[in-house]
């Protein structure tokens, strides 16, 4: 890897912080999505397209899709009712994969699912819910509408942020919604799609119901929440004691006997007096030191994707959506070795470390309260978390 290298991995986690407000300055309250505003947006989009030649022959078999006649335009992708652009032509579906030319609400191609969620109202900002999803913000409307927002997740990992507003219609109700797909953290499309005034799917009492139902119960939920992350990483406390807590597994205090699951043992006496005994569980590495003094814990490697470790890392993680969860400051870089907070020897600290043939690493070290020192080893393969070691020094 080049010496510029580590600079760089640090500017490009750093580009993007002009895209939030800066800290004290005065923002107007943000607008839930409605499905007036989505309609007006599509509208605008038509207009441009009414002027615009498309890139591909809607009247082809090809354009002929799910989601209706597709348009490829320079700006926006359109599915519409007919394979011609006209005043009468009714666009049932928007999506954008470049939005230099056609944002809605200043959303940025590349922006972190937090970047995004700071556009919208959100009334849970440390995102508790389920493992699997969190909601953001319900409002229920006298006439029986519903405007929300949630997002879908693995854990730490958002993939999807959904905005939504359910409209009364007719004899129903018709659903309007913004989709915006994340892959590794990162914004790469989002679609709008139910904000024409005929023609989309209606719901009907039962549905909504169910659906108010959902969400209800949804922004109950508190079994998960979100680890923070953040492009300023200035804003992020350093790796701690606190940390050493983490999926139902208080590091510190593990014993063999406490390891989840049905591992296997085995002890190694060191002819002193001590012992080291390793637990192999499903999915884990635990070794542990026995002498007179008792028996306390020294390593814990995590070797199976659904572990999480401290501040939700999990094996397959992408290298920027980690260090974006650890304090982190721009000090330069001798070329293989980053010091992210801290100093060489001192306590805390966080080092990246590149260059070798393991690829990157970070390394946190915090100090425990009988003097020892806790080391998170967090090795990178391809730019993904590829070993995960948590040890006392």
């Amino acid at each position: 890897m080049k010496k510029t290298s580590i600079a760089v991995l640090l500017a490009l986690c750093l580009a993007l912080t002009a895209l939030c407000p800066a800290f004290g300055e005065e923002t107007a309250p943000a607008e839930a999505v409605t499905a007036e505003a989505l309609a007006e947006w599509a509208g605008e989009l038509k207009a441009r397209a009414l002027e615009t030649t498309p890139e591909n022959d809607p009247a082809d078999e090809s354009a002929d899709m799910e989601d209706g006649i597709q348009f490829l335009y320079p700006f926006a992708t359109l599915f519409a009712d007919r394979a011609e652009m006209t005043a009468d032509t009714r666009v049932k579906t928007v999506v954008i994969a470049s939005a230099e030319e056609a944002s809605f609400r200043g959303i940025e191609m590349s922006m972190t699912p937090q970047e995004l969620i700071s556009l919208f109202p959100n009334d849970n900002p440390d995102l508790a819910g389920t493992h699997d999803m969190a909601l953001l913000y319900l409002r229920e409307t006298e006439d029986g509408g519903i405007l929300y927002g949630r997002v879908y997740r693995d854990g730490q990992r958002i993939y999807i942020v959904e905005y939504a507003h359910l409209v009364p219609a007719g004899d129903g109700y018709r659903l309007a919604m913004l989709t915006c797909s994340f892959t590794e953290s990162l914004l790469v499309s989002f679609r709008a799609e139910g904000f024409g005034d005929t023609g989309d799917p209606l719901l009907g009492a039962e549905d909504r119901d169910a659906l108010s139902r959902e969400l209800h119960s949804l922004a109950a939920a508190e079994e998960y929440r979100a680890v923070k992350s953040s492009r300023d990483g200035a804003s992020l406390t350093p790796f701690g004691v606190e940390d050493l807590v983490f999926s139902g597994l208080d590091f510190l205090a593990l014993q063999p006997e406490d390891m989840p699951g049905t591992p296997e043992t085995a002890t190694l006496d060191n002819e002193d007096g001590s012992s080291l005994i390793r637990v192999d569980g499903d999915g884990y590495v635990a070794v542990f030191m026995s002498d007179s003094e008792g028996t306390r814990i020294v390593s814990l490697s995590l070797e199976d994707e659904s572990l999480e470790g401290p501040r939700g890392v999990r094996l397959g993680d992408a290298f920027h959506e980690d260090l974006q969860r650890f304090r982190f400051e721009d000090r330069g870089s001798d070329g293989t070795t980053e010091v992210l907070y801290g100093g060489e020897g001192e306590v805390p600290r966080g080092i990246m470390e590149s260059g070798s043939l393991d690829g990157l690493a970070l390394r946190y070290v915090t100090a425990l309260p009988d003097g020892r020192e806790a080391e998170l080893l967090l090795r990178y393969t391809l730019s993904h978390l590829s070993e995960i070691i948590l040890h006392i020094q």
